[in-house]
């Protein structure tokens, strides 16, 4: 049996077309190995600077504890409490967070101030 040689012709390209596409797929595959590869190093290269920072967030937290602790047993009166509040009030970056995260408190370490002011 003799192929006709149109369609052997139209085979060969075809079978040309599903080389070059083979070809063109696995250079995807490749590339996507790579970035795959590369994604993987980037995240085992950040993953001890987020434990440096959750380390020194932890720190930060228990100095802040510390001061809080050490604030606390400072305040024995509420003339210590007014002085205090005013200290705080005195640092504008300060009141600037806390009027954006505690509205409230700002509102009431405010009328503490003022009145133990008029007292």
């Amino acid at each position: 049996m003799m192929i006709n040689p149109e369609v052997k012709h139209a085979l060969c390209e075809q079978i040309q077309l599903l080389k070059k596409e083979t070809e063109r797929i696995r250079h995807r595959l490749q590339k996507m190995d790579h970035f795959l590869e590369r994604v993987d190093e980037i995240s085992q290269e950040e993953t001890p600077k987020k434990a440096e920072t959750d380390e020194k967030e932890e720190q930060s937290q228990k100095k802040t504890k510390k001061s809080l602790e050490k604030m606390n047993e400072e305040l024995t009166s509420d003339a210590d409490l007014v002085r205090l509040l005013r200290n705080i009030a005195a640092n504008k970056d300060y009141m600037r967070k806390l009027r954006q995260s505690y509205p409230g408190f700002v509102e009431a370490m405010f009328k503490i101030t003022d009145s133990a002011s008029h007292s």
